[in-house]
């Protein structure tokens, strides 16, 4: 009988923390947000993001004073599917520039410096702000999928890959005034495979405990 109500007396601050967590992915999701907003015509992405990001980072502020506690459960919760959405982004960035190298592509990165013009950012500084946006994307989508999925599959990484890549072609014609078609379109499906694969891989990995040493030490 104790054992029964250690664990429901200790479920409720579990679940806030989980549901903190999920807050914090979905205000990392805030940058994609505001360029589907600019893509709807609702509003330039810069001013979207300020009026999505001030009162969410305000939130989570108010939620982690009222439970300071609440802080490090929250970065324990977020950290591996952070670094998992780094890693696959790697990997997508390494399979276009493997198909550039061999000659099936010219030029694979081409929409990096239009995010960033999209965002607002001066011509000088579009690069930048392309590649700084397209590592935070990455990052935040590989936080969703591990908040989302569920138990980890490469099926399911594939499913998240395609998912991804069905909505970048549906906005770019729009927001970067670009057309994903031939090169570019393979380029950008591989990568996203390669993406979704990757950090299915990464987040199963970790699931399975071969990580779990680096997390120690981390946290």
């Amino acid at each position: 009988m104790s054992d029964v109500r250690v664990r429901s007396a200790s479920s409720g601050p579990i679940q806030r923390d989980d549901r903190a967590a999920l807050l914090a992915a979905a205000i990392l999701l805030f940058p994609a947000a505001a360029l589907v907003f600019q893509t709807l015509g609702l509003g330039a992405a810069m001013d979207v993001l300020v009026w999505l990001l001030v009162p969410g980072a305000l939130g989570m502020l108010v939620a982690l004073a009222v439970r300071p506690a609440m802080g490090l459960q929250v970065v324990r919760a977020i950290t591996p599917g952070l670094l998992a959405g780094l890693g696959a982004t790697l990997a997508y960035d390494s399979s276009r520039a493997v198909l550039a190298g061999v000659g099936l592509v010219s030029d694979p990165f081409r929409s990096i410096q239009l995010y960033g013009l999209a965002l607002g950012a001066s011509a000088d500084s579009a690069a930048a702000a392309g590649w700084l946006l397209h590592f935070w994307n990455g990052a935040a989508f590989g936080l969703a999928f591990t908040r989302l999925a569920g138990r980890p599959t490469i099926l399911k990484g594939i499913a998240w890959g395609l998912f991804l890549e069905f909505a970048q072609v549906a906005t770019a014609p729009r927001l970067l005034r670009l057309t994903f078609e031939g090169e570019l379109l393979t380029s950008s499906a591989v990568g996203h495979l390669a993406y979704g694969i990757t950090l299915a891989a990464l987040v199963r990995a970790r699931s399975a405990g071969v990580e779990r040493g680096w997390n120690r030490w981390m946290l």
